[in-house]
């Protein structure tokens, strides 16, 4: 698990949970310089663990990891805490209605494909619209 701090915005925790390292290091790169916590993961036994620990503001989690889908991370986080209050981002390479409507029965707030659209991401990250 590699853990990143950047104490310019101390009050936005942000989980990214994937295993492709360079997926990881995109959504770093990205996060980092608008001034996020970061917590990076790269399986989804280690995400849930962050999340019931840190409970951070946002989860971007990968659907496609080995071992635990995002699908299960996110419902056993749900089923585990129902007051929890992380936003729950989806990241997948599946696009379609059906992959979108997979993600938010599962407990996703937000679906977004790969690769990633940064805007999009910063949006739902600063809350400037509900996508």
């Amino acid at each position: 698990m590699e853990s990143k701090q950047n104490k310019e915005n101390p009050s936005q925790t942000i989980l990214v949970a994937d295993d492709s390292k360079h997926a990881r290091s995109i959504c770093q790169a990205l996060l980092a310089s608008k001034g996020y916590d970061l917590i990076l993961v790269e399986n989804g036994e280690e995400a849930i663990s962050k999340i019931e620990e840190v409970k951070p503001d946002f989860a971007l989690i990968d659907i496609n990891m080995p071992g635990m889908t995002g699908y299960e991370v996110a419902a056993k986080c749900k089923a585990r805490n129902e007051s929890l209050e992380t936003v729950f981002v989806a990241l997948t390479g599946n696009e379609g209605q059906q992959w979108e409507q997979r993600s938010f029965s599962s407990g996703f707030e937000f679906h977004l494909t790969k690769p990633l659209d940064h805007q999009r991401l910063e949006k739902i990250i600063s809350h400037e619209s509900m996508v």
